[in-house]
């Protein structure tokens, strides 16, 4: 029978040679001729081996000894057809024509072929090409039955060679297209391979045996895994066995369940890997991958390792609820705290202490050595209140100089030992800056925790009355809060202020008024030129009070930049025609950015500058004379305006007028609202309308309260009026 097919398929391979004339060129002709011989034979599978070291003489070979052949084209199931282009070792003897059956089972074996189809075999040795071995599902016990199988396959075969030899290009085409598609895929799979091996993520894929077919390095990195090489075809529980965190126990079979259920899998929570001997988090999500027919073929599975995120994320919370300067614990976390002990003394009945300290001296020493020195010395106390406290006690800095301890189970004795025990201990430190030596003191306010305690802000409240206090009584002492305590009880609707003024900056609780500022022989509201004033949503507090506690406790810097910008803001959404005065109040004043923030403020809301004013307080412009002067003169180079505010109260201050390029002059209301009653009232306004009509500056009346102090004010000759007999405050919107 293999001489029938030698007849049939050799001759006509020779007569190809011959007449093409080259084996370069009939090499890729035979490749060509013989997959179309196999994809049209009935044959289970084709198979072309080849070794060039033994395609000239194969006779001289040992027939025992094995050869490492190369599997250069493969026809059969998608098994057979992914080994293309791998090595295999055989018996020489299959290149010496002495293939038997008996190699049946050695060339399956070799093949991973597991079922047993294959019945026969038949080996030919192809001049140029190696070995090509037919493997055939039934006995091929006849002539008769090898003609009815390869009659169609030879005429086939016959047509498509005399096709290439009579047309060239045709041929060119094909080898052409061939090596195209080879370097295409070629490139496709390096790509992949080189994209799967730069990227940060593990890569695993295996088969629906939950065989690995494809590792990258960093999923080797953390299996530790050996080379790729040694690793393909092993199952992928031999490599990857994540564990759950909390009991160590192994998550189930990823890959297995990934292709089992059909679906992607993501494991994200307390999964880890260990590594030499050391547990690595991870993420691990596991898709199924399918043919073109949709089959699920495998599953890849993606190892994510999120030590370093998680490392990450543990930093920036313990930097969202620690001060940076001292690693105390900030206020936030420590008012989070404070509840939850105020929450659990009520629930239990319980006694519990928090302790509010106030160091003295440290504005001394932050002002004259600087705020290097002023650091310093906060780490250092912050070492020896820390040293001084159990580890299951909460010390917190609250702000500048001001921190906090919580004292767990503790009664009031206690809680006045441990005071007396730490004002001991700061007493005694000595703060040395520059061969210069500092005695610092600390001043305690002390608040018993129980079943009887007000809410949160008024505790607070009270400890921070308390320390008010202490340093009321002397400095480095102590001062606990009693029902009795007239301190706290006058101060906590201030403090009680101030904690509504901080939710309003943080929530954005504020809302613009405005008051018309209008030429005095003008009293209808046809003026656009206002005053901002500000109010609290759903608060009935003052400006006055706001104001007040704002600028006791510090605020009104943070204050006086959220009018500016939405003032700005709003002016934006109507566009010019209206003149806004804007207070500035002192503390803000000395804020050293202030010129730099407004400037930025006019670029991010396009606005006018010459449509401003801002008004500043005489007491604040005298205090503060050389602050004043920088900034009326950095800001009036870009157009703005200025108003000095509440003018006459200091009269001595006028002759600071010379210093100051003011563009307005504010009588202060006070004056104006008992003019008609009081002499010495009415000539202090006649008298800074005098001034500034000597200094060529316009004059500005408020409080004009009746019709009366207009006609007065009209009389002495004022520029402009301000009050409710002009006007009441309306909401900013009204103008839009």
């Amino acid at each position: 029978m293999n001489l029938i097919i030698k007849e049939h398929i050799l001759s006509m391979l020779y007569e190809m040679a011959l007449t093409i004339g080259s084996h370069d060129r009939l090499q890729p002709l035979l490749k060509n001729a013989l997959k179309s011989f196999l994809y049209y034979t009935e044959a289970g599978c084709g198979l072309i081996f080849s070794n060039e070291k033994i395609l000239f003489d194969p006779n001289k070979i040992d027939a025992s000894k094995e050869i490492e052949f190369t599997l250069n084209i493969a026809i059969g199931d998608h098994r057979i057809i992914s080994l293309a282009g791998m090595p295999f070792k055989l018996p020489a003897r299959v290149m010496k024509k002495q293939c038997a059956k008996k190699d049946l089972d050695l060339i399956e074996k070799k093949l991973r072929i597991t079922d047993k189809k294959y019945k026969d075999i038949i080996n030919l040795e192809i001049p140029g090409m190696g070995v090509l071995i037919l493997l055939f599902r039934e006995k091929i016990n006849s002539a008769e039955k090898l003609h009815e199988i390869f009659r169609p396959v030879m005429a086939n075969l016959a047509k498509s060679m005399q096709l290439c030899i009579n047309n060239e290009s045709f041929l060119n085409r094909l080898i052409s297209e061939r090596e195209e598609a080879q370097t295409a895929l070629f490139h496709e799979k390096e790509r992949a391979v080189t994209a799967l091996g730069s990227i940060s993520d593990g890569v695993i894929t295996t088969d629906t045996r939950n065989i690995v077919t494809y590792i990258n390095p960093v999923a080797q990195a953390l299996c530790l895994t050996e080379t790729p090489i040694k690793i393909y075809y092993t199952l992928i529980s031999e490599i990857f066995r994540p564990i759950q965190g909390k009991t160590g126990k192994k998550i189930l079979p990823v890959a297995e369940a990934c292709v089992k259920e059909g679906r992607q899998l993501e494991f994200t929570e307390n999964i880890y890997l260990k590594n030499n001997k050391k547990r690595i988090p991870i993420e691990c999500f596991a898709s199924p991958m399918h043919d073109k027919d949709k089959k699920i073929i495998g599953a890849v599975i993606v190892i994510r390792d999120v030590s370093k995120a998680r490392s990450l994320m543990r930093e920036l919370s313990w930097m969202a609820s620690h001060d940076f300067l001292t690693g105390l614990v900030n206020r936030k976390e420590f008012e989070k705290r404070l509840e939850d002990l105020l929450n659990y003394a009520k629930k239990t009945n319980t006694s519990h202490g928090l302790l509010y300290l106030d160091l003295d001296q440290f504005k001394l020493v932050n002002d004259s050595l600087g705020h290097s020195a002023g650091d310093d010395l906060l780490k250092k106390l912050t070492s020896i209140l820390y040293n001084g406290l159990d580890r299951v006690h909460t010390i917190a800095r609250l702000g500048g100089d001001e921190f906090g301890i919580l004292l767990v189970d503790k009664n009031l004795n206690e809680l006045q030992e441990m005071a007396l025990h730490l004002t001991q201990l700061v007493k005694k430190f000595r703060f040395q800056w520059n061969n210069k030596t500092f005695e610092i003191g600390v001043s305690i306010g002390i608040v018993e925790i129980n079943k009887e305690s007000p809410e949160l802000s008024m505790l607070l409240g009270i400890a921070d009355m308390a320390c008010y206090a202490a340093k009321s009584g002397g400095r480095n002492g102590y001062h606990v809060s009693s029902k009795k305590d007239k301190i706290s009880e006058e101060s906590l609707k201030e403090f009680e202020i101030v904690s509504k003024v901080k939710r309003a900056i943080e929530n954005n609780e504020f809302r613009l008024f405005c008051q018309p500022i209008v030429p005095v022989n003008i009293e209808n509201n046809g003026s656009k030129h206002y005053e901002i004033l500000l109010r609290m949503k759903n608060e009935d507090i003052g400006a006055v009070e706001i104001v007040s506690a704002a600028e006791k406790h510090g605020l009104m810097p943070e204050i006086d930049k959220w009018v500016i910008q939405n003032t700005f803001k709003e002016y934006s959404k109507m566009g010019r025609g209206a003149k806004f005065s804007i207070n500035i109040s002192g503390s803000t004043l000395n804020h050293e950015n202030l010129a730099g923030f407004i400037r930025n403020s006019v670029k991010e809301f396009n606005v006018n500058p010459e449509d401003f004013c801002f008004e500043i307080t005489e007491t604040n412009a005298v205090q503060n004379l050389s602050r004043t002067r920088y900034l009326i003169n950095e800001l009036k180079l870009l157009g703005f305006e200025f108003s000095l505010d509440d003018f006459g109260s200091g009269i001595s201050s006028f002759t600071y007028l010379k210093n100051l390029p003011v563009d307005y002059l504010k009588i202060d209301g006070s004056f104006v609202v008992e003019m008609l009653h009081n002499p010495i009232d009415y000539a202090v306004v006649k008298a800074v309308k005098s001034i500034g009509e000597a200094l060529g500056i316009k004059v500005i009346a408020e409080y004009a309260q009746s019709k009366k102090i207009i006609d007065k004010l009209r009389e002495i000759g004022v520029d402009y009026i301000q009050g409710n007999a002009i006007s009441e405050p309306f909401s900013i919107e009204s103008i839009l």
